[in-house]
């Protein structure tokens, strides 16, 4: 059977752009994950090194919602 996601999670980044090393703008981005784990930190810990790079100037959770898998379905 297969599993479904155990977190859906809501999140939104603040990129810069640089020029001549320098920042010289910066944009916001909202998005979405599904993520297949059941520990939050561990989605935590994928978000952040998914992004992980010199122009992310931030990651901000604006939600997670739990989501029942299909074996708790069965149980319901």
């Amino acid at each position: 059977m297969k599993k479904e996601p155990q977190y859906t999670v809501c999140y939104q980044l603040t990129l810069a752009e640089f020029e001549d090393g320098y920042i010289v703008n910066t944009h916001q981005v909202c998005h979405y994950q599904l993520s297949e784990t059941p520990e939050l930190n561990e989605v935590f810990t994928d978000l952040y090194e998914q992004f992980r790079s010199p122009h992310l100037l931030g990651l901000q959770i604006t939600s997670i919602r739990c989501q029942q898998t299909a074996q708790d379905n069965l149980l319901v």
